[in-house]
C-alpha cells in the first residue's frame, strides 16, 4: 500500500486512516524493497533446490535407501541422512547454507563414538588401567579404522559432493569418508 494516494497524506509525515496512523511513504518504500530481496532470496533457493535435484538425478551412483539395507537402519529422518551426506563443497557450490553439510553432524558423531567405544572399553576390559584403554580407544576412534568401516559399505558412493572434490578423488579419500562415517 503507498501512503501517497491516502488523503491527507504528504507522503513523508503520514497520514489519517481512520483513528490508525498510516506509516511514511519512504517506509513503505523500503518495505517493499525488503518484500522484493526475500522474493529474490526465495527464487534463488528454489534455484538451487532444482538445480540439487537436476544434478543428483545425473550424479548420484546410489540410492540412500540402499545404504539404509546396507547398514541395516532405517533414518526416520531423511533430512539428518540428507545432511549426513552432504560434504561441505556440495553445500558451497549449491548456496546451501553451511549448517546443512556435515560437519556439525560429524563433530556430535564423534562424542558420541567416544562416549559408545569408552563404556564398552570400559567394560569389556575391567582389569586395564586408564592409559591403556585410551590408547586401544584412540586406535579404534581414529581415521583409518572410520575409513576401513566407510569402504565396508561403500559410503563414498554415497556422498554428495562438489564438483572440485568430485574431480579430485574426494569419494574415495580416507579424510572425507571418515568424516561422514
Amino acid at each position: 500500500m503507498i501512503c501517497r494516494n491516502l488523503e491527507g497524506c504528504d507522503g513523508w509525515s503520514g497520514a489519517r486512516f481512520g483513528k490508525a496512523r498510516a506509516a511514511p511513504f519512504h517506509f513503505h518504500w523500503q518495505r517493499a524493497k525488503s518484500l522484493a530481496r526475500a522474493k529474490s532470496l526465495v527464487r534463488a533457493k528454489r534455484s538451487a533446490v532444482y538445480e540439487y535435484e537436476e544434478w543428483k538425478g545425473k550424479n548420484m551412483n546410489r540410492d540412500w535407501r540402499e545404504l539404509e539395507k546396507r547398514i541395516g537402519y532405517c533414518f526416520k529422518e531423511k533430512r539428518l541422512l540428507r545432511q549426513a551426506m552432504t560434504h561441505s563443497s556440495f553445500a558451497n557450490e549449491h548456496n546451501i547454507d553451511k549448517l546443512k553439510c556435515n560437519e556439525r553432524l560429524e563433530f556430535l558423531g564423534d562424542a558420541v563414538l567416544e562416549v559408545v567405544s569408552s563404556d564398552f572399553l570400559y567394560h569389556r576390559y575391567q582389569e586395564k588401567p586408564e592409559g591403556e584403554l585410551t590408547k586401544i580407544r584412540a586406535s579404534v576412534v581414529c581415521e583409518p579404522t572410520l575409513a576401513f568401516c566407510a569402504s565396508e559399505i561403500e559410503l563414498g558412493s554415497y556422498l554428495m559432493l562438489g564438483r572440485g572434490e568430485e574431480n579430485t578423488g574426494g569419494r574415495n579419500r580416507n579424510s572425507v569418508v571418515s568424516d561422514a562415517m
